[in-house]
């Protein structure tokens, strides 16, 4: 629960920081004295709550630049102006000793490691939805809350973690992905970041096209033997065409159906059959693609545009 009077915010002595820096409120802001003081996306102060994309700055000492308030617990400041920046405050930095979340505790394995605002004097273990507060310096587990001995968490503010010495990012940066990678979202949390495998139909690892034409050239049924007469073949039964020796009993032909064919898929006809027979390869779109002479042992192979089949390659033994 948030504060409703000030409060005495213990601090760590013989620090060596910026002790007091000055912030312009946010309009109609109300912070009490020892509340967790942030600024906002707009750089406006404000009070410590369970919110993203607040950067954390230490603890607020004064209403007013040079006033002498005592840090009396009660007292607060708050803009009445209606305007962003008006009213100043003053903000002590350092490390200080917060509340500890009950049902999401800081705990010794967090130490240098950062925590985060659950309200303007609390702290805890998860970021999901919330602002990093600081790194954990000591946590103390008296039951006094009033007293430097009294229980809490120590948090430094405003300073690197030991722990990453290159700075702190803030928990509201997004990892961004989009579709096949999945897994993005706020630092907030652990990410995963994953890939799901490619089917025919859609996307993954590769392209559905890539997947479909790498299960096409890995089939099973790779070899599908041809028949005595004309035919048509289509690229979803097979990849390689074979006519067996001894097959034809006239000129035939064997068509190439566009038929579930996409840009890149390749079909070998091979002939084993020399009897004195022509066998000719087409193109549903085109007419003939290839003669294979009678007689001989030979092959073509054809690879398809994305619109039709065209020879790519032939050969006679």
């Amino acid at each position: 629960m948030a504060l409703t009077s000030g409060r005495l915010t213990p601090r760590m002595d013989n620090q060596v920081l910026p002790n007091l820096v000055e912030l312009g409120l946010k309009a109609n802001e109300k912070i009490y004295i020892g509340s967790f003081v942030c600024v906002n996306s707009s750089g406006y102060a404000v009070k410590g709550s369970a919110a993203t994309g607040l950067i954390p700055v230490g603890v607020l000492d004064k209403v007013q630049p040079n006033a002498d308030l005592g840090g009396v617990p009660g007292s607060y400041v708050e803009d009445v102006s209606g305007v962003d920046g008006t009213t100043k405050i003053n903000v002590l930095r350092g490390v200080f000793k917060f509340d500890n979340a009950g049902g999401d505790a800081v705990v010794q394995g967090d130490l240098f490691e950062t925590c985060f605002i659950s309200d303007d004097h609390t702290v805890c273990h998860t970021g999901t939805g919330k602002s990093g507060a600081g790194y954990v310096v000591k946590i103390d587990s008296s039951s006094d809350q009033s007293s430097n001995t009294g229980a809490g968490v120590w948090v430094a503010i405003g300073l690197e973690s030991p722990a990453d010495a290159s700075g702190i990012v803030a928990t509201s940066r997004l990892i961004n992905t989009t579709a096949p990678l999945a897994g993005g979202g706020d630092l907030s949390a652990d990410r995963t970041l994953s890939i799901p495998a490619a089917t025919t139909v859609a996307a993954g690892s590769q392209s559905a096209a890539d997947k479909l034409f790498e299960d096409r050239l890995h089939s099973a049924a790779d070899v599908t033997s041809l028949t005595d007469g004309d035919v048509t073949v289509a690229i979803g039964t097979a990849t390689w065409f074979k006519l067996p020796a001894a097959t034809l009993s006239g000129n035939k032909s064997v068509t190439l159906a566009n038929t579930g064919a996409i840009a890149g898929d390749q079909i070998v006809i091979t002939r084993l059959d020399v009897t004195a027979n022509t066998y000719t390869v087409k193109n549903a779109a085109a007419g003939t693609l290839f003669v294979m002479p009678a007689s001989k042992v030979n092959f073509a192979k054809l690879q398809h545009d994305g619109s039709a089949w065209f020879l790519k390659e032939c050969g006679v033994q």
